[in-house]
C-alpha cells in the first residue's frame, strides 16, 4: 500500500528518469498524474471487478436529510460510478448490506417489486436511501484519486496477471505517452474530478 502522494511522486520520478527538476514537474503536474491514475483504476474496475474489490477502501459518512429523503454525500466519489462501490452498511445492518443501485436500476426495481427499501441509490455525488440508516454509513469503494487527500492510502491489486503497482505505473506511463491523451489534455477534455468521465 502507498499513499496518493507517494504514487504521484513515483510516477513523476519515472517519467523524468530520476530526480524530477521543477521544469519537468510542470510538464507533469500532480493534477495530470491524478487524472491518469484515475483512468487506469477505472479501467481495472470496469474490466475486472474481482481485482477491483481488492482496491476498495472503507469510508464512513454521517447521513443527512433533505426533501427527497436520507442520503450521504460521497467525498471522495467512487472512481467508476456504482461499479466501484462494493458494500454499503450502517451501524444497524451488521453483516447485512444495502443493495447498490443506479437511479435507473432503482426505478426498475420499484416498478417490478412495488418496494425497494434496501436500496442504496447512487445519484451523482450522493448515495440515497429509501429508509433511514441506523447511525453512520460505511461505504467500501474504489475512490476517485483526484478527490482523495494526499495522505489517503491507495490500494493497488497484486494478482497473478502482474497488474500490481508496476502494472499500474506502466499503464499510466503508456497513457501519458499517447498522442490522444496529450490532445485531450491540451484541449482540457479530460476532467479528473468527474469519475463518470473515466468510466466510459
Amino acid at each position: 500500500m502507498i499513499t496518493k502522494r507517494q504514487a504521484i511522486e513515483l510516477i513523476q520520478h519515472r517519467l523524468t528518469g530520476g530526480d524530477t527538476p521543477e521544469d519537468l514537474r510542470r510538464l507533469y503536474p500532480r493534477s495530470v498524474i491524478s487524472r491518469v491514475i484515475n483512468i487506469a483504476l477505472a479501467d481495472i474496475v470496469s474490466a475486472n471487478p474481482y481485482d477491483a474489490s481488492d482496491m476498495a477502501v472503507p469510508y464512513v459518512f454521517t447521513p443527512a436529510t433533505d426533501a427527497s429523503g436520507y442520503y450521504v454525500t460521497l467525498s471522495p466519489q467512487p472512481v467508476a460510478g456504482s461499479l466501484a462501490i462494493f458494500t454499503v452498511t450502517d451501524e444497524g445492518t451488521g453483516i447485512s448490506e444495502y443493495i447498490i443501485q443506479t437511479k435507473a436500476e432503482a426505478n426498475a426495481m420499484k416498478v417490478l417489486r412495488g418496494a425497494n427499501s434496501s436500496a442504496a441509490i447512487l445519484y451523482n455525488n450522493k448515495l440515497r436511501f429509501n429508509k433511514r440508516p441506523e447511525g453512520d454509513v460505511t461505504v467500501v469503494m474504489v475512490p476517485n484519486v483526484y478527490q482523495m487527500a494526499d495522505d489517503d492510502v491507495l490500494i493497488i491489486p497484486s494478482n497473478e496477471s502482474g497488474r500490481g503497482e508496476v502494472g499500474l505505473f506502466q499503464a499510466c506511463l503508456q497513457l501519458l505517452a499517447t498522442q490522444q491523451y496529450q490532445d485531450d489534455l491540451n484541449n482540457d477534455s479530460i476532467d479528473g474530478q468527474n469519475p463518470q468521465n473515466q468510466a466510459s
